[in-house]
C-alpha cells in the first residue's frame, strides 16, 4: 500500500511539473478566441495547431521562454517573451507568428535530446540543429548561419573547418566543451564535419610496464617518450588531447606510439588540433625517422568504424617567397591602402602624418586588406580609432593581410605614416590618456561621437537604463578592442538585434542605416 501511495505521489508530481511548463496561445487579444496549449518544444507552422499569423495573446508560466518567429522553421523576425502578453500589439508582433519555440529550464540542454545543439541565432534562439554522439559529415550539417552552441555537461565537440586560398586548403579544428552564446558572423561557413564525444572517454593513465602487457592493450593507444616504446608512457582512450593533457609522457615529447587493433590516431603539430597532421593506424617504434619525433602538440584517438572527421595531411612544404607586385602609378612618397587584397578595390594614398579613424577616407576604418609602403617609409597601424588598442609597424608592402597571418585584415582603425629618419612633424599625435570612454563602450546621441554620451561597462541594459542617451536616440558608438556589444530594437533585449565588435561613427552612413536611432537595449561583454 505504501509503495502504491508513493507511486501515485511521484506520478502526480510529474504531471504537475509538466503542466507548470505549458503555454497557452490565443487567437485574439485578452486571451479570447480559440486557443492551443503546448508543452516545451520546437513547433513549425504545421505542428503548433494555430492558424498561420493568427496569434494575438499568450499565457506563459514562470520559468518558461517563448520565441515567436515571423517565418516558418524559426526564421524571419522574432521576439522572445518570458511573461504573458494580453495583446501582441504591444510587442508589435500581432498576427505575425508562423513558427515558435517553447524553452523550459534545461530544455534543449540534456543528453536525451542531444549532447550538442547548434542554433542559427545568438542566445540559443532560432532553428536548432541536434548533434548526437559520434561523427557528422558535411551532408548532415547546415551550419553556415550557426550563431550559438549548447554543450551538455560531460561532452565536447570538435568542428573541422576548411578554408581554400588559391590552390591550397587550410584545415583547422575548433573544440567546444561549454556553451557559447554568440559566435562570429558566418562562423560555420567553413565547417565540414563535427565529432561529438564524451569527456569520460578521455580518461588516461600512466603506463606501468611492470604489471601491464602491451600485447594485451586493446582500447585506444599508448604514447611513449622514448623510441621503441620505452621511457615514460601514457594510455589514451578514445578522445581528444591537447598538449597539456599529455602530462605523463610530457608536452611535445612523444617518440613512439602503439595503436590497438581497430583504432587510429590523428596527430597534430599544433597544441589545439591545428597545423600539419598525420593519420597513424599502426604502431610506430621511432617517430624521429620521420617529421614527427617530439613534434606532436595534440592528438585525437578514434575507433576506426567511427568515420573520418580529420583529413590527414603530410607536413606542408615551406611556402615560396612572396612576390609583391606594386600596381603602376602608385605614389612613391605616400602609403596607399586598399579595401581588397592584392591592391584592388577602393584605395587612398596618405602622405606622412597621423590619421584617425574618421580620416581614413575612401577605404574607411576597419576596411583595409592590402597596402603599399614604399621604400623608406613606415606605417604604424592601430586597432583603435585614436591611435589606441593593438599596434604594428609595417615597413614593407603587403598584398594580402589575410594570408599575412598576423590578424590585421579589416582591423586597421588609425595609423601614423612616417619617412624613415625624419620626425613626424612639430605636433606628433600623443596617445590619449586612458579614461572611461577609452576603455569602455560609449554611446552618443549624434553622429561622429557628438551630443549626449553614456559610458557602459559589461552588463545588460534595458531601455530605462539608457538614461544618459535615451532609448532610440543612439547615432554613433565606440566599441574598444576586446568588447562585444549586442544591440536590440526592443526595450528588454528583444526584437531584432545586431552584434558590434568595432566602433561606428555614423549609423546613418555605415551601410546598415536602419539602426540609427533604433537601439533600445543592449548587452555589453568583455571578450578577454
Amino acid at each position: 500500500m505504501r509503495k502504491r501511495v508513493l507511486l501515485l505521489l511521484i506520478l502526480g508530481f510529474s504531471l504537475v511539473s509538466t503542466s507548470a511548463q505549458m503555454v497557452t496561445f490565443y487567437q485574439d487579444c485578452n486571451y479570447r478566441g480559440y486557443s492551443v496549449t503546448l508543452s516545451p518544444g520546437y513547433y513549425n507552422s504545421r505542428q503548433h495547431g494555430m492558424r498561420v499569423r493568427d496569434l494575438s495573446s499568450l499565457s506563459i508560466p514562470e520559468g518558461v521562454v517563448v520565441n515567436l518567429f515571423s517565418e516558418d522553421n524559426f526564421n524571419g523576425h522574432f521576439i522572445s517573451l518570458t511573461r504573458s502578453s494580453s495583446c501582441l500589439i504591444n510587442e508589435r508582433f500581432n498576427d505575425m507568428m508562423v513558427s515558435l519555440q517553447i524553452l523550459a529550464t534545461g530544455y534543449g540542454f540534456n543528453t536525451q535530446e542531444a549532447p550538442v545543439v547548434v542554433y542559427n541565432r545568438c542566445n540559443y534562439q532560432g532553428r536548432p540543429e541536434l548533434l548526437g554522439e559520434g561523427n557528422h559529415s558535411l551532408t548532415t550539417l547546415g551550419l553556415i548561419t550557426a550563431q550559438s552552441i549548447r554543450v551538455a555537461p560531460g561532452y565536447a565537440v570538435i568542428f573541422r573547418k576548411e578554408r581554400r586560398n588559391g590552390g591550397s586548403t587550410f584545415v583547422t579544428n575548433e573544440e567546444f566543451r561549454e556553451n557559447n552564446t554568440c559566435l562570429a558572423p558566418l562562423w560555420g561557413s567553413t565547417v565540414k564535419s563535427a565529432f561529438v564525444y564524451r569527456l569520460s572517454n578521455m580518461s588516461s593513465g600512466y603506463w606501468d610496464h611492470s604489471n601491464q602487457n602491451l600485447n594485451h592493450f586493446n582500447d585506444g593507444a599508448v604514447v611513449f617518450s622514448d623510441i621503441n616504446f620505452g621511457g615514460r608512457g601514457q594510455a589514451l582512450s578514445p578522445g581528444a588531447y591537447r598538449s597539456y593533457q599529455l602530462y605523463y609522457v610530457g608536452e611535445r615529447n612523444i617518440s613512439s606510439i602503439r595503436i590497438a587493433p581497430g583504432y587510429r590516431a590523428i596527430a597534430f603539430e599544433g597544441e589545439n588540433f591545428t597545423g600539419a597532421n598525420i593519420e597513424i593506424r599502426n604502431g610506430v617504434a621511432n617517430l624521429h625517422q620521420s617529421y614527427w619525433g617530439n613534434r606532436i602538440g595534440s592528438i585525437v584517438i578514434e575507433r576506426m568504424n567511427g568515420g573520418i572527421i580529420i583529413n590527414p595531411t603530410q607536413p606542408p612544404p615551406p611556402p615560396p617567397p612572396t612576390v609583391v607586385t606594386i600596381p603602376p602609378n602608385t605614389p612613391m612618397d605616400k602609403v596607399t591602402v586598399f579595401s581588397q587584397s592584392y591592391f584592388r578595390g577602393g584605395s587612398y594614398s596618405f602622405a606622412p602624418g597621423s590619421y584617425r579613424g574618421n580620416q581614413l577616407y575612401v577605404v574607411g576604418e576597419r576596411n583595409i586588406s592590402s597596402l603599399v609602403v614604399q621604400h623608406g617609409y613606415t606605417a604604424t597601424v592601430f586597432t583603435g580609432p585614436d591611435f589606441d588598442g593593438q599596434s604594428r609597424v609595417i615597413s614593407t608592402s603587403i598584398n594580402d593581410l589575410i594570408s599575412d597571418g598576423q590578424g590585421w585584415n579589416k582591423r586597421i582603425s588609425s595609423m601614423i605614416i612616417q619617412r624613415i629618419g625624419q620626425p613626424l612633424g612639430p605636433n606628433p599625435p600623443s596617445r590619449p590618456q586612458p579614461d572611461a570612454s577609452a576603455i569602455l563602450v560609449t554611446a552618443y546621441t549624434d553622429v561622429n561621437f557628438m551630443g549626449a554620451a553614456q559610458v557602459f561597462g559589461p552588463g545588460r541594459y534595458m531601455s530605462h537604463q539608457l538614461s544618459g542617451v535615451g532609448a532610440r536616440t543612439i547615432s554613433s558608438i565606440k566599441v574598444p578592442p576586446g568588447y562585444r556589444v549586442t544591440v536590440y530594437e526592443g526595450p528588454n533585449l528583444n526584437g531584432d538585434f545586431r552584434i558590434l565588435t568595432y566602433t561606428i561613427d555614423n549609423f546613418v552612413t555605415e551601410g546598415q542605416g536602419r539602426w540609427n536611432d533604433r537601439i533600445s537595449s543592449m548587452v555589453v561583454e568583455r571578450l578577454q
